[in-house]
């Protein structure tokens, strides 16, 4: 709530969204915590070492309180695709990448589900070793399209 409070204060808007930072978290604590500091909706719900469905869904939810039997009216958007995931978990290569995403998307056009992916902008830095994981990104664009 104090970090919450603090940017609020630093940015001159109230703060309803959130993402883990390395998608850590901790059930249901941190949801409940979220919960707390006014957040309704969260990003964070997918897997840092592997790509898929975490949720077992790519449809937004309300965040359901087994504890107290209770949905909440914490909005999760579950994502399905990292890049950190796929260069740093997976050691995978551009091509491999690629060739996993188009699977993801096969699966979810099969399902009608949305696909979420998290890409960080460093990412798009050679410098740091991603040469040519653009083509990644713009295969998530690309295939994305043909699922709409």
């Amino acid at each position: 709530m104090e970090e919450k409070n603090s940017l609020e204060a630093s940015i001159h808007q109230k703060l309803e969204k959130s993402r883990r930072h390395y998608i850590l978290f901790s059930m249901p604590e941190t949801y409940k915590n979220l919960i707390k500091a006014g957040i309704k909706e969260d990003y964070s719900m997918g897997f840092p070492e592997q790509i898929g469905y975490r949720a077992g869904t790519g449809f937004s939810f309300f965040w359901y309180d087994l504890h107290t039997e209770e949905q909440t009216e914490l909005m999760v958007h579950p994502f399905q695709i990292m890049d950190v995931t796929m260069k740093k978990y997976k050691n995978w290569t551009p091509e491999q990448a690629i060739t996993e995403i188009k699977n993801i998307m096969v699966t979810a056009r099969k399902a009608s589900s949305p696909v979420r992916f998290i890409w960080h902008n460093s990412s798009f830095y050679s410098g740091n070793g991603w040469n040519n994981w653009e083509k990644v990104f713009e295969t998530i664009i690309t295939e994305g399209n043909k699922q709409m």
